[in-house]
């Protein structure tokens, strides 16, 4: 099964592609998200400067 992530690990680029395997026994599923609007970096920066906007409230 890992053997078949191998080709998306091997073409992806970090700096403009997402990469996002999941596991649910026996099962393996990867989807490569590519061609996107905003660029992981530049996601991960805007989310940390906006980080109270994603945070989730706290319902009483």
């Amino acid at each position: 099964m890992i053997s078949s992530i191998f080709p998306a690990v091997a073409t992806y680029n970090l700096h403009q592609d997402i990469l996002l395997v999941l596991k649910a026994s026996p099962q393996i599923e990867v989807n490569f998200l590519h061609k996107l609007k905003i660029t992981p970096p530049d996601c991960y920066e805007q989310v940390c400067k906006r980080w109270s906007e994603f945070k989730p409230s706290l319902i009483p």
